[in-house]
């Protein structure tokens, strides 16, 4: 690691986010920003990069950033930093239409002329907050988006497009549902960051000129949990199946390593493959990217990203939804390791320069940026 990218990581830590005790915007900040955050990994994957890039964001928007725990927020709003010109907030998607009303109103009271920005960091493709959302925010920052929009207010078998495909392939019964989707809330959708930006990821994708590739000991890594809800317990328990299936590789299928000893065998490993969670975009895609193994992944063609991991042929490889080609390719790509290694380094130079070049700040200029008056 680079002495720039320690300096950076040591300021991290002096600023002790996000703050357990609420403090004042200074009065010189041009733009003052409040985040109210969720706990845990994944929600941390979106407010991390606000911090890391904090020289970046500042040099463009010379703001000043406050983050704050939204149950603290929630628990004494008079007691928050007030008069925020932007407040970025996460909830959980079991988000309540009551608690929803009084967090926002409470966020409104506080900053009454503020730029109201909800940063979703749910696994589903979907869209299922926005008619509860809509009254009370101006952006909707996701992670992962349908690229054909006019796929948000179709109704579904079970509450998302992935419990809708599997449920079908597995003959299970799930009523119709359907998000509404509010006029107009189309145009306030914002793709920002995915995983990369985690705080375990986005510092070694900054450094890094190239994976941490070691010498390869297994042909494929798919160390993958089973359990959990009907359809995904089946679709991952076929994927694990088929994988066990290809007795003629070295292969690592079944869950329960630790994380160092994961992302070793993705280092030593040719192909990892990463199927669906509860959404399309998992961590493992961006781990294998890290530790230079070919991801293989079922087709991703419906899904805009960015920065965009899944090129298909040149940054992932993509099988068939029900996985009926994974053993013809996955013994294509064992079989042409020179072709299998141009793809992980195009994969890892795509996250490398959106870390190193900051394109998240770019990503964030409709959060930062004032409206245009008509």
């Amino acid at each position: 690691m680079t002495f720039g990218t320690l300096r950076r990581l040591r300021w991290l830590l002096s600023q002790h986010i996000p703050l357990a005790r609420p403090r004042s915007f200074s009065a010189a900040a041009r733009k003052r920003v409040l985040l109210l955050s969720e706990p845990g990994p994944i929600p941390q994957s979106q407010t991390f990069p606000f911090h890391f890039y904090q020289p970046e964001l500042f040099a463009r928007w010379q703001h000043e950033l406050i983050e704050l725990p939204t149950k603290v927020f929630e628990a004494a709003p008079e007691r928050a930093p007030g008069h925020a010109d932007i407040v970025c907030v996460q909830t959980w998607f079991d988000l309540t239409p009551a608690r929803c009303d009084a967090l926002f109103q409470a966020i409104r009271s506080c900053n009454p002329s503020a730029k109201i920005v909800f940063l979703d960091s749910f696994a589903p493709t979907d869209l299922r907050l926005a008619t509860m959302l809509d009254p009370h925010i101006d952006l909707y920052v996701k992670k992962h988006v349908f690229k054909d929009r006019t796929r948000y207010g179709q109704p579904t078998h079970g509450d998302t497009n992935l419990v809708d495909y599997y449920g079908k392939l597995y003959g299970l019964d799930y009523a119709l549902q359907n998000f509404a989707i509010p006029p107009g809330f189309l145009d306030k959708l914002v793709v920002g960051p995915s995983f990369c930006t985690a705080p375990r990821l986005l510092p070694q994708f900054f450094d890094r000129a190239a994976a941490r590739k070691l010498t390869p000991r297994f042909d494929i890594q798919a160390r993958l949990a089973v359990q959990g809800s009907d359809w995904y317990q089946s679709m991952r328990g076929q994927a694990v199946s088929m994988i066990d299936g290809l007795d003629q590789y070295s292969v690592l299928s079944r869950n329960g390593i630790n994380q160092r000893q994961y992302m070793r065998e993705l280092r030593e490993s040719r192909l990892c493959f990463s199927p669906f969670g509860y959404g399309e975009v998992c961590w493992r895609d961006y781990e294998a990217i890290l530790s230079g193994a070919l991801l293989i992944k079922p087709d991703m063609s419906h899904i805009e990203t960015a920065p965009d991991i899944f090129r298909a042929n040149e940054t992932y490889i993509p099988v068939a939804w029900d996985f009926s080609d994974l053993a013809e390719v996955m013994a294509w790509w064992l079989a042409h390791p020179e072709q299998s290694e141009k793809i992980t380094r195009q994969a890892y130079q795509v996250l490398h320069e959106h870390a190193r070049q900051a394109k998240f700040v770019e990503q964030m200029a409709p959060i930062f940026s004032d409206p245009v008056v008509q």
